[in-house]
């Protein structure tokens, strides 16, 4: 059997989900600052989706 080697990826690749995950954070944090209503569901989804994405990484090690 050969040697197995590891995939390269590029940093896009790597950073993608921070990145993403910190682009849904501010517009959480902006939306609670801006207004009321949907605003606020916004803001309680933009906040909580990295909160469950964090908190689900966690458990599973």
């Amino acid at each position: 059997m050969s040697a197995r080697r590891p995939q390269r990826h590029s940093a896009w690749v790597t950073l993608a989900i921070p990145l993403a995950l910190a682009a849904l954070t501010l517009a959480g944090l902006i939306a609670g600052l801006l207004g009321d209503g949907l605003y606020d569901a916004f803001a309680w989804i933009g906040l909580g989706v990295p909160l469950a994405v964090v908190a689900r990484c966690w458990m599973r090690k």
